[in-house]
């Protein structure tokens, strides 16, 4: 019997995608990029976690700018969560962003046999070599914790806190 799949839960909410957003992408190939993020301990703005819950999260961005119709846009995200079934992701935030276009010449239907192929051997690339290679290279997840690869809120605070104490000094509030 095969072992249990999980289905990773969606990204849903705007800090969900801005904390992923904030760092480099880990992996990516000629179209796609992998943004990655380890969960525990992530607050949002009002001091809530940003993630209840474990296993896997996983969000994709498919920008118009590189998909222009709206069916397109839409063939893609759902190829995203089925490669994100087909090979499982390790617990932590996940988010797929398209960066290129694919070739509209090459591609003339946005639900074609031939966008759909291609589209899921870049994502078996994506996540079933690139991202696996990456784990066993004995790296980690970025925290915003840490500081490692995003603007943790740690660091936004102190940026805060620092301005807010450089504008005071310079209204003469502070001796």
């Amino acid at each position: 019997m095969s072992a249990a799949r999980t289905v990773p839960q969606r990204l849903q909410q705007r800090a969900q995608f801005q904390a992923l957003l904030r760092g480099p992408a880990l992996v990516h190939t000629a179209h796609f990029a992998l943004h990655g993020l380890a969960t525990a301990g992530l607050k949002g703005s009002r001091g809530r976690p940003l993630f209840t819950g474990p296993g896997p999260w996983l969000g994709a961005v498919v920008p118009k700018r590189w998909a222009r119709r709206a069916v397109t846009r839409n063939t893609l995200k759902r190829q995203i969560a089925a490669a994100a079934a087909e090979w499982p992701l390790p617990p932590g935030a996940w988010l797929v962003r398209l960066r290129r276009a694919f070739a509209p010449a090459e591609y003339p239907s946005a639900t074609s046999a031939a966008l759909r192929h291609a589209v899921r051997a870049e994502l078996r690339e994506l996540l079933g070599v690139r991202l696996p290679q990456w784990l066993a290279s004995g790296r980690r997840l970025p925290s915003a914790l840490d500081g490692s690869g995003t603007a943790g809120v740690a660091r936004a605070d102190a940026r805060r806190t620092a301005s807010s104490a450089r504008a005071a000094l310079e209204r003469g509030e502070v001796a």
